[in-house]
C-alpha cells in the first residue's frame, strides 16, 4: 500500500469515488481446459486506487504548475522589457512639464513607440518655437510698454503740470486781489489747496512711471531714490530698508528695468497686502561676469502667500511675464511675520531659436 503513494486527501477521496465509484471486481476460470475447476475473482482496494488517482493527479498539478508559473516569469520579462519605451517617454513628458525643450526622446525598434517618439519630439519643437516667439513677443511688448509710460510722464509733465502751475499761479492772483472780498479769497485758497494736492498725486504718478533715471542715475540710485520715496510718505507707517551687495553698475538695461519695475511692485504689494512697520529690499548680484541678479523682498505685515500667488491683480502676473521672459524664477513664500519674494534674474538669459530671431529681424 505505500508503494502507490500517500495516502489522498478526505475531500480527494470524496470527488474521486462520486465520480468514478468503486472499481468493479474482474472474474477469471481458474483454467480454460477444466471451467470446472473454479474461477478467481479479484478486485482494486479502494483505498489504493484513490493514492495512486491522487498521485497522479499531483504530478500533473505540479507539472501544470510549474509551467504556469514559467510562463508568468516569461510573460512578465517581456512585459517589463516591452515597456521600457513608455517609461522613457514618460520621463521625456516629466522634463517637457518642467520646460526643458532641449530634450529629444530616441529612436525605438518598435513602429508603436517610435511614432510616439517623433510625434513628442515634434511637440518639443513646437513648444520651443512657441516659448521663444511669446518670449520674445514679452520682451517688445514691455519696451513698448516702458515708451508709452515715457511719453505719458512727458504729457503729463508738460501739459497737466503747467495747467497746475498756472492754476496755482490764478489763484495766487486771485488771493491778493481779492483783498476786499473774503468769500473770493477763501475760494482762491480751496483752489490753490486742490491743486497742490493734484500736484502731489501728479508727482507720484510720474515716479512711479519715469524710468529714465536708470539711464541717468542707474539701478542703485534709481533703488534707493525708490526707497526713500516710500519713507518720505506719511500714509505708511511703515520703515523702508534697502541693502544692495555686487556691482549692479553694469547690469544691462533691460533686466536693470525688470528689476527696478519688479521692485516697485513688491513694495506696493508689501503695503497692500499687509500691515508691514518694517519692509527689506536686497539686491544682489551673485557674480561680475555673468551670474544672475537676485531680489528679496520681505516685510513682517502678517500678509498670507497663498493670497499674493491667487491674486486676481496684474502685479504679480505682470512680475511673473517679465521673470519669464528674462529666464528667471520666482518664489512666494512665508518669512518670519509676513511675506517674502524672491526674484532671479540670469543676465546670460537664453536667446530665441534662430528661426525667430531671423523672422523678428
Amino acid at each position: 500500500m505505500e508503494g502507490v503513494g500517500t495516502p489522498a486527501p478526505e475531500w480527494f477521496a470524496t470527488i474521486y469515488n462520486a465520480f468514478f465509484g468503486r472499481d468493479a471486481s474482474i472474474t477469471r476460470p481458474m483454467s480454460i481446459r477444466q471451467p470446472e475447476a473454479g474461477v478467481v475473482t479479484t478486485g482494486a482496494d479502494p483505498a489504493a486506487a484513490v493514492r495512486q488517482a491522487w498521485r497522479q493527479v499531483t504530478i500533473v498539478l505540479g507539472v501544470a504548475a510549474s509551467m504556469a508559473i514559467g510562463i508568468c516569469l516569461l510573460a512578465a520579462m517581456a512585459i517589463v522589457h516591452a515597456l521600457v519605451p513608455a517609461r522613457t517617454i514618460v520621463a521625456g513628458l516629466r522634463r517637457l512639464e518642467k520646460g526643458d525643450y532641449g530634450y529629444r526622446l530616441p529612436a525605438y525598434g518598435a513602429a508603436e513607440f517610435g511614432h510616439i517618439a517623433r510625434a513628442v519630439n515634434d511637440l518639443t519643437d513646437r513648444l520651443a518655437r512657441t516659448t521663444a516667439e511669446r518670449v520674445a513677443l514679452t520682451k517688445r511688448l514691455f519696451e513698448v510698454q516702458e515708451e508709452e509710460r515715457q511719453a505719458l510722464a512727458r504729457d503729463l509733465h508738460d501739459e497737466f503740470g503747467q495747467c497746475l502751475t498756472a492754476t496755482l499761479a490764478f489763484a495766487g492772483s486771485i488771493e491778493a486781489g481779492a483783498s476786499d472780498r473774503a468769500d473770493l479769497a477763501d475760494d482762491a485758497r480751496s483752489i490753490t489747496r486742490v491743486a497742490k494736492r493734484m500736484m502731489s498725486t501728479l508727482r507720484e504718478a510720474l515716479a512711479r512711471l519715469r524710468s529714465q533715471d536708470l539711464d541717468e542715475l542707474g539701478l542703485e540710485t534709481s533703488l534707493a531714490q525708490l526707497v526713500a520715496g516710500w519713507n518720505a510718505q506719511t500714509a505708511p507707517k511703515a520703515v523702508f530698508h534697502l541693502d544692495l551687495s555686487g556691482d549692479l553698475a553694469g547690469v544691462p538695461r533691460a533686466i536693470a528695468m525688470s528689476i527696478y519695475r519688479i521692485a516697485q511692485e513688491c513694495l506696493t504689494n508689501a503695503v497692500r497686502h499687509g500691515k508691514p512697520s518694517d519692509v527689506y529690499l536686497r539686491v544682489a548680484r551673485t557674480a561680475p561676469d555673468g551670474g544672475a541678479v537676485a531680489l528679496v523682498v520681505e516685510d513682517n505685515g502678517g500678509g498670507d502667500p497663498a493670497h499674493i500667488k491667487v491674486a486676481t491683480g496684474h502685479g504679480i502676473l505682470g512680475i511673473r511675464e517679465r521673470i519669464a521672459a528674462s529666464g528667471g524664477s520666482l518664489a512666494i513664500g512665508r518669512a518670519a511675520r509676513g511675506v517674502r519674494i524672491c526674484a532671479t534674474i540670469p543676465l546670460l538669459a537664453p536667446g530665441p531659436a534662430p528661426a525667430l530671431a531671423a523672422g523678428l529681424s
